[in-house]
């Protein structure tokens, strides 16, 4: 990393203090030798004065900055507690946070009280904290009402709790910077004074040159502690680049007349290696992503500045690429570090970019509405668009997915999902089991699951959702086994959040105990991606819920990256080929054959879906595919649909008519 070119330095970075010159003072050394007479009574009088200003920064300004500073900081613990509340429904958690919460805030107003907090700056204050109890009561009696519950009713309610924090936030922020002038005011007179002292003292004795030279030292102290406030206020510790505040700073004093973008990136990898390994490594990958992307936008001529706005988001600011096009290059190359994957602690780590983009002046003047389309456009990244440019219907699309989520929410809450159910047959068209798939039918219209099943894993909800599905599956089973129909598999799929859920085997074989399932009848599918991240702990998993006696299948087998040798230590039964593979088989049929020839190996069992014709079927029966499943057979049915099928005569055998009366 030594070859890499420097940061780049920019006008557009707020300046840090200038140090004092040793010219300046050797040239008052020189002059302050003819003033012998005055400079004793001239030493003595600035002496008082640096310490009666000193005296008063360390009485009163000091205590101020930090008991706005433990204002600010309760603040935003209040608006997490409400969001918190929102999420979770826990009505006495919230309302003992906020009481705590309320009692630190009194206490620190208490304190710049006493240290002379104007009367009206009091009565602001009163008139925000009013306004805020007045909405989160409202808020909170409607959360206590689950029959009655609007959620458009709390989403207003939340919204002005919101408004009362930023309008507190923003009085904070007018108080702290007030006191900063007026210390800043301060300092520099204490500065200005000091350096007078010094210069009356370079005209003693050597005695006065002691004296003179330890004075040197205290002014050298503080310089370097306001570089340090300066590099902490505006740079990340971690990382050493500039902060989110810097960005603000760059935006709001660029050239009224420039054009540019600004990219807002976010590393998917970081969260993972933090949650599987801890925040060491996802630090060290963060680092090491860091310094790849200094040197690349070092090596595009030094005109873009990179910042970390917070966690595994980091943004840039590219003054002149005012295009899509010429946006689009950059985030492409800033893109390519997905091809050189990185060595952490031992481990091989392929680090992709999630991108969203906004142009300016286009999309916005403003720092905060620049930074907020910025992330609106990284929001709509997925896989296989990792890159997104803002658009005035993203703002749309993102108010309807947060009221699909809502309703998502309440859907769950309310149990308005449901389970369908998709045969999977053998080549000649007898039942074999089943996969069950989440349903929901919102107003009448059925909501497709590419549309909610993204809004669940964005939002958290899905696990929850997933929970749900292996639920109502063991249920519906034991169900229909108490009918007297015959007991044959399901097969659920598995999120990755669920899958690495610490307690999942724990809570699967208590679902299953619970609903008297026998866990051979339950089989789990997870994706190759959810495979390949952190083998070594998914193996342990999978060893976990194998003891427990469960099925385990690879999803959609053959487009992810999975290692063959981490394949053949996975503890699975089942490997599934993609539908791409089957639709595609005339242009492909090497692939199919080659997963079929792998499994045989592995002495794994083979589900082709996507199955769609006749002659899929054909070509899948002769290369010696275990089971298939597709719209050929079936859609996925409703539980009495599929009963009916389980109650029947299994399907004749190389019938194309009879397996389609069901559909």
């Amino acid at each position: 990393m030594s070859s890499l070119p420097a940061f780049p330095s920019s006008s557009l970075l707020p300046p840090a203090r200038a140090p004092w010159s040793m010219r300046r003072l050797l040239a008052a050394f020189l002059l302050l030798l003819l003033f012998v007479a005055s400079v004793i009574w001239l030493n003595l009088s600035a002496s008082r004065a640096v310490a009666t200003q000193s005296a008063a920064l360390a009485e009163r300004r000091i205590p101020e900055l930090r008991a706005i500073s433990d204002l600010r900081a309760q603040l935003a613990a209040r608006g997490n507690q409400l969001y918190l509340y929102y999420a979770t429904t826990e009505g006495e958690t919230w309302q003992a946070a906020d009481r705590q919460i309320e009692q630190q805030m009194e206490r620190c107003l208490s304190a710049l009280i006493s240290l002379g907090l104007p009367d009206d700056e009091q009565q602001r204050y009163r008139r925000h904290a009013g306004d805020w109890q007045q909405h989160t009561q409202a808020f909170t009696r409607e959360m206590q009402s689950p029959a009655r519950r609007s959620w458009d009713a709390l989403r207003e309610h939340l919204a002005a709790a919101q408004r009362s924090l930023d309008a507190q936030a923003m009085m904070f922020a007018a108080w702290d910077e007030a006191i900063r002038l007026t210390t800043a005011e301060a300092s520099q007179s204490a500065l200005d004074e000091v350096g007078r002292l010094t210069r009356l003292q370079i005209a003693f004795s050597l005695g006065v040159l002691l004296v003179a030279g330890v004075t040197l030292l205290v002014l050298r102290a503080r310089q370097k502690d306001q570089a340090r406030l300066h590099q902490q206020a505006y740079f990340d510790q971690l990382t050493g680049l500039p902060n989110r505040r810097s960005l603000e700073y760059a935006l709001q004093h660029r050239p009224t007349d420039s054009d540019g973008c600004l990219l807002l990136l976010s590393l998917p990898a970081y969260q993972r290696l933090a949650g599987a390994y801890g925040q060491a490594s996802a630090d060290a990958l963060l680092q090491t992503a860091t310094l790849w992307l200094r040197g690349e936008l070092g090596w595009l001529g030094q005109r873009q500045l990179l910042f970390r706005i917070e966690g595994e988001r980091l943004a840039v600011l590219a003054p002149g690429l005012g295009t899509t096009a010429e946006a689009a290059a950059l985030a492409a190359r800033l893109r390519q570090i997905a091809d050189y994957p990185l060595q952490l602690e031992g481990r091989r780590v392929n680090v992709e970019l999630r991108i969203g983009i906004t142009l300016y002046p286009g999309d916005g003047l403003d720092p905060t509405c620049l930074i907020r389309n910025a992330d609106a456009a990284l929001q709509h990244t997925v896989n296989g668009d990792h890159c997104h440019f803002f658009s005035p219907a993203l703002a749309t699309a993102n108010d309807r997915r947060l009221a699909l989520e809502a309703a998502l929410r309440q859907a769950l809450q309310q149990h308005e999902l449901s389970l369908h159910y998709q045969p999977k047959v053998t080549p000649a068209g007898a039942l074999r089991g089943a996969e069950a798939l989440a349903r929901w039918q919102r107003d009448g219209q059925w909501v497709s699951p590419g549309e909610f099943i993204p809004v669940a894993e964005e939002s958290g909800l899905i696990i929850p959702l997933g929970n749900w599905v292996v639920e109502e599956a063991c249920r519906q089973w034991q169900e229909w086994q108490s009918s007297g129909l015959p007991a044959l598999p399901l097969a659920v799929n598995i999120s990755a959040q669920q899958f690495q859920a610490p307690d999942f085997p724990d809570w699967l074989a208590g679902t299953l105990a619970d609903h008297r399932v026998p866990p051979a009848m339950l089989e789990l599918e997870i994706t190759e991606a959810v495979a390949a991240n952190d083998p070594d702990k998914v193996i342990a998993t999978m060893h976990k819920l194998k003891k427990l006696g469960v099925s385990l299948a690879i999803d959609d087998f053959g487009t992810g990256y999975s290692s063959l040798t981490y394949l053949q230590r996975f503890p699975i039964d089942t490997l599934k080929i993609d539908q791409s593979f089957i639709r595609d088989h005339h242009s492909q049929p090497a692939i199919v054959r080659l997963i079929l020839a792998l499994a045989a190996e592995l002495r794994l069992q083979v589900v082709a879906e996507g199955v769609e014709t006749s002659e899929q079927q054909t070509m899948l029966a002769a290369l010696g595919c275990d089971l298939l499943q597709g719209y050929h057979f079936s859609r996925p049915l409703p539980p009495v649909a599929y009963a009916a099928w389980l109650a029947s005569e299994p399907l004749s055998k190389g019938s194309g008519a009879s397996t389609n009366v069901l559909q």
